[in-house]
């Protein structure tokens, strides 16, 4: 093996371990591979912010729900009584 066959697998090495790299510190930031956001991109559903974002609607969604039921049964008891 000559030392241009060395370099280029350690160039090789260094591309792959530098974009895992890259991709996982991105990923930890919680920004998409095109670092932009999440409005009209054709994967927007593959992407953690959009399920985040998805999470967080739905959980508003759910309190308001909550809100509502509890306020239609204190109506009923007033309307009982």
């Amino acid at each position: 093996m000559q030392p241009i066959d060395i370099i280029i697998i350690i160039l090789a090495i260094g591309t792959v371990v530098g974009t895992l790299a890259y991709s996982l510190w991105k990923k930890k930031q919680g920004k998409g591979g095109c670092g932009c956001g999440c409005d009209g991109c054709p994967s927007a559903s593959f992407c953690a912010s959009a399920r985040n974002t998805q999470q967080t609607q739905q959980s508003k969604q759910n309190q308001q729900n909550k809100q509502t039921q509890q306020n239609n049964q204190a109506e009923e008891k007033t309307s009982q009584d």
